[in-house]
């Protein structure tokens, strides 16, 4: 039997998020691919490092909805 190594399930969700890396760089656009209570999967143009501090701001729509996070980069 195939157990899972997650602690959380994971969600396909699509969601636009403004990135503001904490050391001061230029904030950039991402977009999730995937969620979970544990974390989310992103995807942006612009390279981030593992352990990197980010502050995330996730739009969701219907109904709008903002959602700001402090985070940290776990895997690349």
């Amino acid at each position: 039997m195939y157990e899972d190594r997650r602690k959380f399930l994971r969600v396909s969700a699509h969601f636009g998020v403004e990135v503001q890396p904490r050391s001061g760089g230029a904030p950039f656009s991402a977009s999730t691919v995937n969620i979970s209570a544990g974390g989310a999967k992103m995807v942006a143009d612009e390279p981030v490092a593992l352990h990197e501090q980010l502050r995330l701001e996730i739009r969701f729509d219907g109904p709008t909805c903002l959602v700001f996070v402090d985070a940290s980069v776990g895997r690349i």
